[in-house]
């Protein structure tokens, strides 16, 4: 297990609440070592001995699922994890989710954070419920930990990003800063109207190209048989854009061009490649999304008509819905909070990015970072955390103290810390005893 728990602190800022215990929860806690097994321990392992968390699960009064897991030592801060979107046709479940192969929730414990999460009272789309269930989380730390908190912090990526930032926005009594990542912060409806555009568009240059392809159209709820044998289509999918490419691309370049999504043009390779991902992505969270999006928003949202498609004959459809003011941010901000977008994400376009900071207001509270990679949510642990490194001095006008065990080698901490500093932070490397004796004030407090 040695190092395990610091190849990676990446995704890291706060979701807290308010919460009540409806059932009994079930508490670990370590045991503390003796000299004699301290002995032979080299520093990493042993911090992550020192630091492992008392943990309590239950469930929130909606019914979501929750976890807190508070280390010792602890700096007395906390750090809310919203999870992405997860398919609404599956179970409640914590998400154990991972950066780099570690899990979100070691990574923030062995910093010295305490950490908590929920499964939402719901999956896909469930807000404003969600922001209730992340809220509720705060208070219930608070009450679960002595001494008390000094500060909450929310971060998540993907649909997590949008709880971010609408938490962010709403409870800036609750949190003293965030950090969103990847998430349609920007413009909802537009998002909405992403996919729809990709998913029509698709239909009609590909429905030829694959057996028994269920053609989108009004009044738009998707069947369940199709939603069901997804791992059938996923396949003749791929299949059909290699076949086409195979043909000159003539399709795939069209399909690219009329929606905007995004590839990686570094070389024909992978670009073949990506656009391959790029289409089963979006059509997944199409496929998938979309009837849960229709009954969340009480009919069809997606409207194109008059739309013109490159002059194809696309489905039409015709909202009549709007998408609720709840999954729409207002940009009006009293506490820090730092956007990370990968400039190429297929699924959450970069366009969000901009178009939250032309609405944002304040607009010093709010730092965008733009990040050159393809992919959806495809950051770097340094990335990461300097993005992270720099919302806390943002907060607190402190620099983060980071362990020499997350970033073990000379050029990791390097990256670090010139990634952080060109974005105005100034964190600093430290070692594992040094950290836990950073934490030392805050546990005599009672």
């Amino acid at each position: 297990m040695k190092r395990r728990i610091w190849g990676i602190l990446t995704f890291l800022i706060i979701f807290f609440g308010i919460t009540s215990c409806d059932v009994p929860v079930t508490v670990q806690e370590a045991e503390p070592l003796n000299m004699e097994q301290q002995a032979g321990i080299d520093s990493a392992e042993l911090l992550f001995r020192l630091f492992r968390p008392k943990c309590e699960n239950g469930v929130l009064s909606s019914g979501a699922l929750y976890e807190i897991c508070v280390p010792r030592p602890w700096n007395r801060e906390l750090v809310v994890y919203a999870p992405g979107y997860r398919d609404p046709n599956l179970d409640l479940r914590i998400r154990d989710d991972e950066i780099g192969g570690f899990s979100v929730q070691e990574i923030m414990n062995n910093l010295g954070y305490a950490f908590a999460t929920t499964s939402y009272h719901k999956n896909g789309l469930s807000l404003p419920e969600a922001l209730e269930d992340v809220t509720e989380l705060v208070e219930l730390t608070d009450k679960f930990t002595r001494p008390p908190l000094r500060n909450a912090y929310l971060t998540g990526p993907s649909f997590g990003g949008l709880v971010t930032v609408l938490g962010i926005e709403q409870y800036a009594n609750t949190f003293s800063a965030a950090l969103g990542a990847c998430g349609p912060y920007g413009d909802f409806a537009w998002q909405l109207k992403y996919l729809g555009d990709f998913r029509v568009v698709f239909d009609h240059l590909f429905v030829d190209e694959i057996v028994e392809w269920p053609v989108w159209t009004m009044p738009g709820t998707v069947d369940a048989d199709f939603i069901a044998q997804w791992g059938v289509f996923e396949p003749a999918i791929r299949a059909a854009i290699l076949a086409d490419w195979n043909a000159g691309g003539e399709k795939v370049k069209q399909l690219l061009r009329i929606t905007g999504a995004p590839v990686d043009l570094s070389d024909p390779q992978t670009t073949v490649e990506t656009s391959v991902e790029t289409v089963v992505d979006v059509l997944w969270y199409h496929v998938h999304g979309t009837n849960d999006a229709m009954e969340i928003m009480e009919g069809q949202p997606y409207h194109n008509i008059g739309q013109n498609f490159d002059n194809l004959d696309v489905k039409r459809f015709t909202a009549n819905v709007s998408v609720k003011d709840h999954y729409q941010t207002s940009g009006s901000l009293q506490r820090p909070l730092v956007t990370l977008h990968t400039h190429l994400d297929p699924v959450i376009p970069i366009q969000h990015l901009a178009f939250y900071n032309g609405k944002v207001n304040p607009k010093t509270l709010h730092t965008p970072i733009p990040v050159l990679r393809y992919g959806h949510c495809n950051f770097t642990i340094e990335e990461v955390m300097a993005a992270f490194a720099l919302m806390i001095f943002k907060s607190t006008n402190q620099d983060l103290l980071v362990s020499t065990s997350v970033f073990p080698e000379p050029v990791q901490q390097q990256s670090f810390l010139t990634i952080a500093r060109e974005l105005g932070a100034y964190p600093k490397i430290v070692t594992p005893l040094e950290l836990k004796k950073t934490m030392e004030p805050y546990e005599r407090v009672k």
